[in-house]
């Protein structure tokens, strides 16, 4: 772990958003895991015709069951980085 990193989980709001800056991706902010982050591209739904197309997004995910999303991944980064 990084000073910065160090720094960022400790609550330096600084630190949190040059992380976010960086794309460094802190850990579970309930377990410490390791969390995945998954881009989903805009897309037209195919079989179900009712539904909008999707604008897109990105989920950052950890196996404890948090979860937190944006509309983009810098989007995503920054409520995720931000304790």
């Amino acid at each position: 772990m990084t000073n910065l990193e160090r720094r960022a989980l400790l609550g330096d709001r600084q630190a949190q958003e040059e992380c976010t800056r960086r794309g460094i991706v802190l850990g579970c902010p309930l377990c410490d895991g390791e969390v995945t982050v998954n881009e989903i591209p805009p897309h037209k739904h195919q079989i179900a015709t009712n539904m909008p197309d999707y604008a897109g997004g990105c989920f950052i995910e950890c196996a404890c069951g948090y979860c937190v999303s944006g509309d983009s991944k810098q989007d995503a980064l920054a409520r995720h980085n931000t304790r």
